[in-house]
């Protein structure tokens, strides 16, 4: 019998891009969120951010170049820089709380998207997915009724009081899931019956 190809599940992103892109949106917010707590710890600590210092730099020399461009070249000038720190912790923080409000309503829309992506990832597996279980009623019917064959001839065997164990194989571990000759009640059985319930199996009450 030849090697089937294993079947590939799809992931939910896979199946549902918008939850691709929302998860991915999710992972930046994030990232700027612990950026933004982070630049606000330093600077309750009296420490300006990186960013924060350049603009200001930036700025004053921006603002001393045009004071005097027209006399002299202002590539070395390096005004003193100075940071308004209660104003940049003022604009960060409401960054923060844009960003951490945006986490929040991405987060609720993922949760929908999931719903929707699970739903599309079962449809396409499962096809495959009844397939299988319809083979393997098929092969465990088999099994039940050479386990009940061998089972009945051992059976026999110690009813006429004929020695067998030791002399046959006997594979007791197989009790817990076929029982013994006859018996209807086994996991084997239910197994069947369940996916004969499911429409998956013609022979379940076997």
């Amino acid at each position: 019998m030849a090697k089937q190809q294993q079947f590939a599940v799809p992931t939910m992103e896979e199946a549902h891009p918008p939850l691709a892109a929302l998860t991915a949106r999710k992972v930046d917010l994030d990232s700027r969120s612990r950026e933004l707590e982070h630049d606000l710890m330093r600077l309750r600590r009296g420490k300006a951010p990186k960013s924060a210092v350049a603009a200001a730099a930036a700025e004053g020399q921006a603002r001393a170049a045009e004071l005097v461009s027209d006399l002299v070249d202002t590539d070395g000038i390096t005004p003193r820089v100075r940071v308004d720190l209660e104003g940049v912790r003022h604009q960060m923080q409401g960054e923060l709380d844009a960003v951490n409000a945006a986490m929040a309503l991405v987060d609720r829309e993922i949760e929908k998207a999931k719903v929707t992506a699970a739903n599309t990832v079962v449809e396409k597996v499962r096809p495959t997915y009844e397939a299988a279980l319809t083979d393997l009623a098929s092969a465990i019917a088999v099994a039940i009724e050479a386990h009940d064959r061998a089972t009945a001839i051992t059976n026999e065997l110690t009813q006429d009081g004929t020695p067998w164990t030791g002399r046959l194989p006997q594979p007791m571990s197989l009790r817990s899931v076929f029982g013994v000759a006859g018996e209807t009640d086994t996991r084997a059985r239910t197994f069947l019956r369940d996916l004969a319930a499911a429409g998956l199996y013609e022979k379940g009450g076997k």
